[in-house]
C-alpha cells in the first residue's frame, strides 16, 4: 500500500506490509502522513534557498565579489560585505550598483556627469569626489582598488575581480523556468526567485539602459509569479 506524496510528488510513502494492514483507515493515515512529510521536505528546501541567496556561491576567492542590486544594495567579498549603511558617502551604492551593471562599459566622466547630476549642474569635480569617495568606502573590505582612480579612456570597475550580480542569478533560474519540463524544479526555481526579488532595481538614474532593465526584470517577475500561481492551482494548493 503506497500513497504519492503530493502535491508537487517528490516520491512515495508506502506500507511494507500489505497484508496485515489492509483496513481502509491506513490508507487515509498514509495520506495524512504523506502531507506532513511533504510540509517538512518544503520547509527544509525553503531554509536551504533562503541560506543559498543570503550566502552567495559565487565568492570562491579574494577576487570574487558579488553585487546584490534587486533590493537593498549589498556588495559581498570574501572579507565581508558593503552595505549603504556602511557607506559614509551617500553616492556609493549607487555609483558601485551602476558600474556593476555596466560592467563592460568605460564611463567618461562626461558621461557619469550627466546620470548622476544632470539636475545639479555637476562638474567633472564632483564626479572625481564621486570616485574618491567610493574608494574611501571600499578600503575597510580591502576593495578600494575596484574602482581606480582615473583613467584617460575613462572609468571601468578593476576587470582583475570577477564581479557577478543578482541579475545574472536571475537570468539563469528564469531561463530554466521557461526551458524546464519538470513542475517540481520550476516551482523551487520560482520559489528561489520570490525570495530574492525584494524590490525592483532602485537606480533612479538618467540612463535609458538602467531605466529599461528595471522594467524588463519587472516583467519577468511577474512572468514568474504567474507560473508559480499557475502551478500551485493545477496541484490544487491554494
Amino acid at each position: 500500500m503506497a500513497v504519492p506524496v503530493t502535491p508537487r510528488p517528490c516520491g512515495f510513502l508506502a506500507i511494507r506490509n500489505p497484508k496485515r494492514y489492509v483496513d481502509p483507515i491506513y490508507a487515509d493515515m498514509l495520506q495524512l502522513l504523506a502531507f506532513v512529510a511533504l510540509t517538512n521536505i518544503n520547509d527544509k528546501m525553503t531554509q536551504r534557498m533562503q541560506k543559498m541567496i543570503k550566502a552567495p556561491r559565487d565568492i570562491h576567492d579574494a577576487n570574487d565579489i558579488y553585487v546584490r542590486l534587486l533590493g537593498e544594495f549589498a556588495l559581498i567579498t570574501d572579507n565581508g560585505t558593503l552595505t549603504a549603511e556602511d557607506c559614509e558617502w551617500s553616492s556609493t551604492p549607487a555609483f558601485l550598483s551602476y558600474l556593476a551593471i555596466r560592467q563592460n562599459k568605460i564611463h567618461q566622466a562626461y558621461e557619469l556627469d550627466n546620470v548622476f547630476f544632470k539636475e545639479h549642474n555637476g562638474s567633472m569635480k564632483t564626479v572625481y569626489n564621486m570616485v574618491s569617495h567610493a574608494r574611501t568606502d571600499l578600503q575597510p573590505l580591502g576593495k578600494s582598488d575596484l574602482v581606480p582612480t582615473a583613467r584617460a579612456d575613462g572609468y571601468k570597475l578593476n576587470s582583475k575581480y570577477h564581479i557577478s550580480t543578482d541579475l545574472s542569478r536571475f537570468d539563469k533560474l528564469y531561463n530554466e523556468i521557461i526551458h524546464s519540463g519538470s513542475s517540481y524544479r520550476t516551482y523551487h526555481n520560482c520559489i528561489q526567485i520570490f525570495e530574492m526579488y525584494d524590490t525592483d532595481i532602485q537606480l533612479d538614474l538618467y540612463d535609458d539602459t538602467v531605466q529599461y532593465l528595471t522594467e524588463e526584470y519587472r516583467t519577468k517577475y511577474f512572468t514568474v509569479l504567474e507560473k508559480l500561481f499557475q502551478i500551485l492551482y493545477e496541484s490544487g494548493d491554494y
